[in-house]
């Protein structure tokens, strides 16, 4: 392995293949102008109170992994399609790495009890494949076509780590190191057989304790050829350097410039760079995908999501200041960004569609655009965020209902029951203003919508006791003595207990008449006329039909 100086690097730019030097990324001559500024409303949220992690974009699909139904799993999202599935067989382990996208393939690293296993999901083909396990600690990985760059601990040293190369082309792959020296070695990137990573001196504090000695702040930006096996110093003594990000010619990290953090764009054939975030604020941990760099700032009030085009020349600012936000992602495409931050107090994943006008996008086909989902705190791919029976624009618009709440007003009923089932006020807890929930109406047998006095089938047109744990005492009395009696209450239909207790309680009915009822004496009781009247009709009125109807 040889290692070259800056200036040895630019003769050696000559090795990299035809294909990237065709692709070299040129800046206008100006610097960066100031592009638009997204709202909330023109983000899509994109997961709802999960505990979510690593999105990653593809040209029409993302993944990430989710913690769902007790479980780390891996879910992939086609937004043509609208289909969702899981890749992984197995639960994933809670620390696992990725997923990582290249074209139509999914990569993740899981931590197994054998060790960090490199696996892949083709989505074209919908079949899964394990690679190899790696023994040691991966802390981070990147793909392109069929290498994978990693970087992992060294066996018997724990303080540094190594940038290893995995050919998956190979028959039975086994990683190569590129690095294999004392230093210690962030995540690497990859385009073509281009491949860059930080590299920072291990500072010990006493060199017979290795477990005194931890990685420096300053560091270097260091590059390797895959082909021609050449490793260069790109930077030295870097302070507070990032990981390197890697697209066809071009490096991007952030670094301390005049006591800010700033993100910085290097040309790998000519030399030069120059800094694209603003300089007034801390910008750092840049995310680069064909001409486009996504990256945070830390302005007043919180941190942005700032983006930076290059060819158009412009930059614009995402995201809402009070949340924090974290592991950003550009699709292949350069249409979406997506990344994770908690403005609505859970972890969500968001995204921005550059294509996509949010205030008139609606892609749950709800009625409510994507712009009124994000305002309203709704779930942009679900049409009934809540699940309580209502669609989300029916909520917001029709009911004024909360859409994000099972139960507005907290009665008891799901705001689609009382809407659906009952006709009761979703907005209020006593909808006939009696002193009753709807909830305990219901679950009684009386009418939510009907204030005492009753006047409803059952109740006898006789005012309801005042202290409900009276009627429930005296069913349990009735439940008793129809037992004792050989009654099997516990399979009388509700509809029928009903009728039976209210007769008990309210209609003056005894015990016997109620047993002879349950024993199928259907005429033994009366739902709407008292004991005292119906026992002075003749039996033979009581039993008519003709007579029974018209009561009824």
């Amino acid at each position: 392995m040889q290692k070259h100086t800056s200036s040895k690097l630019k003769k050696a730019a000559i090795l990299v293949s035809a294909f990237l030097l065709i692709s070299v990324i040129v800046p206008f001559a100006k610097g960066p102008s100031i592009g638009n500024i997204s709202t909330a409303a023109d983000e899509m949220r994109f997961t709802k109170g999960a505990k979510v992690a690593h999105p990653a974009l593809g040209d029409n699909f993302i993944s990430w992994i989710e913690y769902r139904e007790g479980a780390y799993n891996l879910y992939n999202y086609n937004f043509q399609t609208r289909v969702e599935k899981k890749l992984n067989k197995v639960a994933l382990a809670s620390d696992a790495l990725g997923p990582v996208v290249f074209q139509n393939y999914v990569y993740w690293i899981d931590h197994a009890p054998s060790g960090w296993v490199f696996t892949s999901y083709d989505l074209n083909h919908d079949t899964y494949r394990e690679w190899r396990t790696e023994p040691n600690r991966v802390f981070g990985f990147n793909v392109y076509e069929k290498l994978v760059v990693y970087s992992a601990r060294v066996s018997g040293n724990q303080n540094t780590t190594d940038v290893f190369v995995l050919n998956l082309d190979d028959f039975k792959p086994e990683p190569t190191n590129i690095t294999n020296d004392e230093n210690y070695q962030g995540v690497p990137s990859i385009f073509g057989d281009l491949i860059s990573y930080s590299e920072y001196p291990l500072i010990c504090s006493d060199a017979s304790a290795a477990t005194l000695c931890q990685s420096s702040d300053v560091g270097s930006v260091m590059v390797y050829q895959w082909k021609t096996k050449y490793e260069s110093t790109i930077k030295e003594k870097i302070a507070a350097l990032s990981n390197v990000a890697t697209q066809q010619l071009t490096l991007v990290w952030s670094q301390m410039e005049n006591g800010k953090k700033a993100v910085k764009v290097y040309y790998f054939n000519t030399g030069t760079s120059f800094i694209v975030s603003p300089t007034d604020f801390n910008s750092y941990n840049p995310v680069f995908v064909n001409n486009l760099v996504a990256y945070f700032v830390d302005r007043v009030g919180g941190t942005d999501l700032d983006f930076f085009q290059f060819g158009a020349n412009t930059r614009g600012t995402l995201s809402w200041r009070k949340a924090d936000k974290s592991q950003i992602s550009i699709s292949s495409a350069n249409d979406k960004i997506a990344w994770v931050d908690n403005r609505l107090d859970s972890e969500d994943i968001f995204y921005y569609d550059f294509n996509v006008d949010a205030a008139t996008n609606d892609q749950d086909i709800d009625g409510l655009s994507d712009a009124d989902e994000i305002k309203y705190g709704t779930n942009a791919f679900n049409p009934d965020t809540d699940n309580d029976g209502l669609t989300d624009w029916e909520e917001v618009v029709r009911y004024k209902t909360f859409p994000t709440q099972y139960d507005t007003d907290a009665d008891g009923l799901s705001d689609g029951k009382e809407v659906l089932n009952w006709s009761t006020n979703p907005l209020a807890f006593d909808s006939d203003k009696d002193g009753y929930s709807d909830f305990i109406e219901i679950a009684n047998g009386y009418d939510p919508n009907n204030p005492a006095p009753f006047k409803v089938a059952g109740i006898y047109g006789q005012e309801r006791l005042k202290d409900l744990s009276i009627e429930w005492e005296y069913s349990i009395e009735l439940q008793q003595e129809l037992q004792a009696k050989g009654i099997k209450t516990e399979k009388i239909g509700q509809t029928e207990w009903n009728k039976m207790v209210n007769a008990y309680i309210y209609g003056g009915y005894n015990a016997k008449e109620i047993l002879a009822y349950a024993k199928g004496n259907k005429v033994a009781i009366h739902d709407s006329i008292s004991a005292e009247d119906w026992r002075g009709l003749p039996k033979y009125v009581q039993k008519s039909a003709t007579f029974k109807t018209a009561l009824y």
